[in-house]
């Protein structure tokens, strides 16, 4: 920016008294009788016409100043933060939880078996330590660590949050949502209908389990568990249902490590809806 912009733009950061406003047209009347002269004197078309270039030029280029493009880091810098503040906090947001996700992932305890249970409001709340003790008895030691161990990781999506607190709420839930289904972290899903057909229409398939079963609660790919002793401490279960990822329609179908989760939850859920 030239000192001539700097001045002008400090000068138009307060009101101008009348005599300031007086010497400035006094200025651009002198400034303009002395190019007007500077023209008539010119003796030749040619220097008429760049005289008239250079005066034409610059007056656009002083209506033109509030378009000028940034040019300098501080500038463009301030230009973004103007117009970018909000994305920004919220892109860090979501960044934090992701990695938040990821860190917990990779360092918590290890399972045995791990099922997301995903439900609306209408079935929030639930307690599964009486369901992770009852299913331990279809699981191996896989980790060798002398403990058959269970965990059932639970997330409510409720479209209607009430207020800020639900509103952070749901963002974490759908971050974490969104990271399990994309990176395939889970095999095993309990799901209510909702959370079912959402799935469904992003595209996720599951494991046809009337291949493995006879029991009168498996329809297709679902398994409904509302007879089901292991899951009776849950209240409401009508409407819930075990499933298995079919990982073979998934982005991780080449994966070896998914894929040795994917043979062992499955032979454990061959096991409870066993007849």
């Amino acid at each position: 920016m030239s000192e001539e912009q700097k001045k002008e733009q400090s000068t138009q950061s307060k009101p101008m008294t009348e005599k300031e406003r007086e010497d400035r047209r006094r200025k651009r009347d002198i400034e303009y009788r002395k190019r007007i002269q500077a023209i008539k004197q010119a003796t030749t078309p040619e220097e008429r016409e760049a005289i008239y270039n250079s005066v034409h030029s610059k007056h656009v280029a002083y209506q033109k100043k509030v378009e000028l493009k940034p040019t300098t880091f501080k500038e463009k810098w301030a230009n973004y933060w103007y117009h970018y503040k909000a994305m920004t906090f919220c892109i860090l947001a979501i960044a934090a939880l992701v990695i938040l996700f990821v860190h917990d992932m990779l360092t918590k305890d290890k399972f045995d078996l791990e099922i997301m249970a995903i439900t609306t409001s209408a079935n929030a709340n639930y307690s599964y330590e009486g369901v992770e003790e009852a299913l331990t008895q279809y699981v191996e030691d896989v980790n060798k660590d002398d403990k058959k161990r269970v965990l059932i990781d639970p997330i409510t999506l409720d479209d209607n949050p009430n207020g800020m607190e639900d509103a952070n709420y749901r963002m974490a839930a759908v971050v974490k949502y969104q990271a399990s289904v994309s990176e395939v972290y889970h095999i095993v899903y309990i799901l209510d209908q909702v959370q079912y057909d959402d799935l469904k229409e992003l595209g996720a398939t599951f494991v046809d389990l009337s291949d493995y079963s006879d029991n009168s609660n498996v329809d297709g790919d679902k398994y409904y568990i509302k007879d089901d002793s292991d899951f009776e401490s849950l209240p409401n279960r009508e409407n819930l249902m075990l499933v298995v990822r079919d990982i073979q329609n998934s982005s991780k179908r080449n994966h070896k490590k998914t894929q040795e989760i994917y043979q062992r939850d499955l032979e454990v859920v061959k096991k409870i809806i066993a007849e």
